[in-house]
């Protein structure tokens, strides 16, 4: 594993694996020698922190993994879940006048239309991945599944960096 991403002397809970600190989730990808092992990504949307880990999924699949839910619920490998991650990260991100992106201390994400109701009160404050037999799905900070089409919504920019 990459060293310069992984901090050796940081004292990590022993139910985590690794606790990683990153400003660029293209990088990411690029150190995970492991990936096999990892079966949890939990992301901390204010500041896109995250910790990964090999515990047991912890939510109930049986709705979604029939055969015919599958596609609006799971992503085949880690590396599509972090592309919506990363877009998420991107677009709550702050602008600066030339529309570059700014480093962003927290942030409140919100959704607009369909996601709007799954995403009000700090509902989106951590995303909780896990990787299952069917693939990987990503759930809001209560262990409910998220629909794809619900993290593809247009973020509401009135309450993003309102707190």
């Amino acid at each position: 594993m990459n060293k310069e991403i992984i901090t050796d002397n940081l004292k990590v809970e022993p139910e985590y694996e690794w606790l990683i600190s990153f400003d660029d989730l293209n990088s990411l990808v690029k150190t995970l020698e492991f990936q096999s092992q990892i079966t949890t990504l939990h992301f901390d949307t204010r500041d896109f922190g995250f910790l990964q880990g090999n515990k047991k999924i912890p939510v109930d699949l049986s709705i979604v993994s029939k055969q015919k839910s599958r596609k609006y619920f799971f992503y085949d490998t880690i590396e599509d879940v972090l592309a919506v991650i990363k877009d998420l990260c991107e677009r709550s991100s702050a602008r600066d006048d030339n529309g570059n992106i700014k480093p962003t201390k927290w942030r409140l994400i919100q959704f607009e239309g369909e996601g709007e109701m799954f995403s009000s009160n700090w509902q989106m404050k951590y995303l909780r991945c896990y990787k299952s037999d069917y693939g990987w799905v990503i759930c809001d900070d209560k262990d409910y599944i998220l629909r794809k089409s619900i993290l593809r919504c247009d973020i509401n920019k009135e309450f993003l960096n309102a707190h």
